[in-house]
């Protein structure tokens, strides 16, 4: 399996039944993209099923930094760190602070 380049994907964090109607159906944590595609999110070092690091994170606009796959929806990220909160879409940036 290849790995394609480190880069930036934004999006909305989301918890999501996947593989339905499978024996391995389950609730995971993906990053609903812009364009409506879902990627399932592994952290390095966690339990894919269980991942108590990412569920701070769902219901809000993130940028991440990682690896995707071209055979699965799957983005791979090093550390929970990888992860930026982003404000609403279209927010204008704030005037630098006295």
């Amino acid at each position: 399996m290849s790995i394609v380049p480190k880069k930036s994907f934004t999006g909305i964090l989301k918890q999501k039944l996947v593989n339905k109607g499978s024996k391995s159906e389950h609730q995971a944590i993906v990053l609903e993209l812009t364009d409506g595609t879902d990627l399932r999110l592994r952290v390095q070092g966690h339990n894919p099923f269980q991942n108590d690091a990412l569920k701070s994170y769902v219901g809000k606009r993130v940028q991440i930094n990682g690896f995707t796959t071209p055979a699965q929806p799957l983005l791979l990220i090093e550390n929970v760190s990888d992860i930026t909160v982003l404000g609403p879409p279209g927010r204008t940036a704030r005037p630098p602070q006295p």
